[in-house]
């Protein structure tokens, strides 16, 4: 088995990739191209918002769509990291 595109990451080596500005933790790794941080792991692209709440041991359903409170997209700080469902997210984009 080929493991080389394989990552495992801890919340650590997440946090290790961002800059400090005011309350934000900015993302300094990949944005898709919705300007959503992600990151490689399991063999997989997924957004770090998600993977920071699953790391730390927040269950998640797949249809659950995982946010910022504070509006700046590339902010990833658990404090600013909210799960929403699909209604919260929509009613959260329009405003």
């Amino acid at each position: 088995m080929n493991n080389r595109h394989i990552t495992y990451h801890t919340i650590e080596s997440l946090m290790a990739n961002t800059v400090e500005e005011g309350d934000c933790l900015l993302w300094q790794g990949y944005m898709a191209s919705k300007a959503v941080p992600h990151v490689s792991h399991g063999g997989k692209i997924v957004a770090v918002r998600r993977l920071m709440l699953e790391l730390r041991g927040r269950p998640l359903k797949r249809t659950d769509y995982v946010g910022c409170s504070c509006g700046n997209k590339s902010c990833i700080s658990p404090a600013h990291t909210v799960q929403r469902t699909q209604a919260q997210h929509v009613a959260a984009m329009g405003r």
